[in-house]
């Protein structure tokens, strides 16, 4: 899907002012195609790193409304990470703008693109293999944490549903109450 030659095409897009010093493919993805950006702060002289992403548009089909969902659950998360006290840097996706102060990019080609800062020693599983795998995200979930992310409902589909319907489905509720109109939970 992508060929790390387009990575310095739209390095120099990203609103990143540090110096770029490495660019290598990052994780097992099989939708999206990941690189792992290294920079070399002009501040503070410590490397920084991004992950930067070429959005497989066969799958998702309307890029912007996906980017619409991530950037308002990746606020809404560093809202409720900073209420608490916690460490949004950590804790949560942050997403990098890009020149046009979007966070999606469409390079001269038609791919599309979008960045995140990477967070720093944080583990991810292709699989999980053994119970201990799964217990810190269950917990997290089970404990109640995450039970009020909001949910603007399944990314649009130009595709019919079986009832014949096609169209955008916007629910503002938290996840567990997705089905109604306005959420009690607040």
């Amino acid at each position: 899907m992508s060929n790390p030659q387009y990575v310095p095409a739209v390095v120099p897009r990203l609103e990143i002012p540090d110096t770029l010093t490495d660019a290598a493919p990052f994780g097992n993805g099989h939708i999206n195609t990941t690189y792992l950006l290294s920079f070399l702060s002009r501040d503070s002289g410590s490397l920084q790193k991004y992950i930067l992403q070429q959005i497989n548009t066969q799958v998702f089909q309307e890029p912007e409304h996906l980017m619409e969902n991530i950037f308002s659950v990746c606020t809404y998360l560093r809202q409720r990470v900073l209420a608490r006290g916690g460490d949004p840097e950590k804790e949560t996706l942050t997403l990098v703008p890009f020149s046009n102060g979007e966070h999606l990019l469409y390079d001269n080609d038609g791919r599309c693109w979008r960045c995140y800062r990477y967070i720093e020693n944080s583990v991810s599983y292709d699989f999980a293999d053994t119970p201990q795998t799964t217990l810190p995200a269950a917990t997290l979930i089970f404990a109640g944490r995450w039970r009020k992310i909001p949910w603007a409902g399944p990314i649009p589909s130009r595709k019919k549903s079986p009832s014949g319907r096609a169209g955008r489905r916007i629910f503002t509720g938290c996840s567990p109450c997705w089905k109604k109109a306005a959420c009690p939970c607040g």
